[in-house]
């Protein structure tokens, strides 16, 4: 027979790290966003906003969106290929995560073209992996 103590301990511990986790991932959407309304440089500010769009995709759709529109806006306006790359990217796992199916495929082929113009295997790699999730 198990421990009631024992069991009580184990759930208290998972409380404790799942309420640290979210405090982590707080502060780091909180730095994030710091740094998108302090950074001078376009390309510091695109990346910044990519890892923002990141951070929300599981969790807030919506505003994934929002920040993954800005950095196509700003990687197309400095022909940033790459950021703009890593925009179509994410842009492609959020719609996959709401359903959008066609739109996620479309936006992950978007990427890996611009990948492949790059040459950048990690890149094509990954939107080839994020693809897959589609025929497992």
């Amino acid at each position: 027979m198990p421990n009631p103590l024992n069991r009580l301990l184990g759930i208290i511990a998972l409380l404790l790290l799942s309420a640290g986790s979210g405090f982590t991932q707080q502060t780091k959407t909180d730095s994030l966003t710091v740094l998108v309304n302090s950074a001078t440089n376009d390309k510091i500010k695109i990346d910044a906003l990519n890892a923002l769009s990141k951070q929300y995709y599981f969790v807030d759709f919506k505003k994934s969106l929002d920040y993954n529109k800005k950095v196509v806006q700003l990687a197309k306006k400095i022909n940033h290929t790459l950021g703009l790359a890593d925009a179509y990217n994410i842009r492609g796992v959020i719609y996959m995560n709401t359903g959008k199916n066609s739109l996620a495929i479309a936006n992950l082929n978007k990427a890996v073209s611009l990948y492949q113009k790059l040459n950048n295997q990690s890149g094509i790699a990954n939107c080839y992996a994020n693809i897959g999730v589609f025929y497992i």
